[in-house]
């Protein structure tokens, strides 16, 4: 579990999962008012290899395909070295799998965009035949050349404004409920109260929790891990109190039992979360 499950198997997968990392999309933060798309390219700003060639090469921008900067940008890239392909990041409501007319809608589906795609869309979890259950919007990273995109893969996120990869439908209501949570509590605990959704190991204890709120009161770092509860069976629990072995008795835990108790869901998240903070305030 030191990646996402998707970063094990598949390139592109690995290469979102690090663009995020790297652009501190996986920190939870409803009061952020950099769009991630621009937190994107302010990261690929940084680095030399992409800011000397950066709308050449790496596109987060959604309109991207229609104005013509992907075409030109990989050509524009194989003329500087860096491959035949540059990188298109955006987010993706709907995706027609059929081979005969495949594409994806970008943007609305009112007012989106309607791009071709040449090969299946990835989508983590799901089988490229069976895009029905896929929750989106999606965050899709595609590979283009000067034809077009020609591979592509895409991840759940939060939502259109807030890039944080979820594992699932469950993943995407408990990540709601912590910022939720959150921004009904702040004004009562005058510390800085933080959440995010680790994309790699957390802390070398070689585990990636779900989420992990961190409050910061006394001058000391408080976290609380919040775990969604997907299964109820004795080996999926066992795992879980695996990982909580692992992450040590300074973490405190909450479980989000909502897939197999929907009796608790109701304030469920928001309660441990200013039930905990009341504690670390004292």
């Amino acid at each position: 579990r030191s990646e996402s499950a998707h970063s094990e198997s598949d390139a592109l997968g690995r290469r979102l999962t690090w663009l995020c990392k790297q652009a501190g999309l996986d920190r939870m933060d409803n009061s952020n008012s950099v769009a991630p798309v621009q937190r994107l390219l302010d990261y690929a700003a940084t680095v030399p290899v992409l800011r000397a060639t950066l709308k050449q090469y790496l596109f987060a921008t959604p309109f991207a395909f229609a104005l013509g900067w992907i075409a030109d940008g990989a050509r524009r890239a194989q003329q500087a070295g860096l491959g035949a392909a540059c990188w298109w990041v955006t987010t993706v409501n709907r995706y027609n799998h059929n081979p005969s007319d495949r594409y994806v809608m970008v943007g609305s589906d009112d007012s989106g965009l309607r791009v071709p795609l040449r090969q299946p869309l990835r989508v983590f979890g799901e089988s490229a035949r069976d895009v029905a259950p896929v929750k989106y919007p999606l965050l899709m990273i595609a590979k283009c050349n000067a034809e077009g995109i020609v591979d592509a893969y895409a991840h759940p996120v939060l939502s259109e404004r807030e890039w944080c990869l979820v594992d699932s439908a469950l993943e995407r209501k408990t990540a709601r409920d912590i910022l939720s949570g959150i921004d009904a509590v702040r004004e009562s605990f005058h510390f800085p109260i933080k959440a995010h959704k680790p994309l790699y190991e957390w802390k070398g204890t070689g585990e990636r929790p779900d989420f992990v709120v961190t409050a910061t009161s006394h001058g000391r770092a408080f976290h609380l891990v919040i775990e969604t509860m997907g299964f109820d069976t004795h080996s999926y629990r066992a795992r879980k109190v695996e990982m909580r072995s692992k992450l040590g008795d300074s973490v405190d835990w909450h479980e989000d039992n909502r897939a197999f108790r929907p009796q608790l869901v109701k304030g469920a998240v928001s309660t441990a979360l200013y039930n905990w903070l009341t504690m670390v305030a004292d």
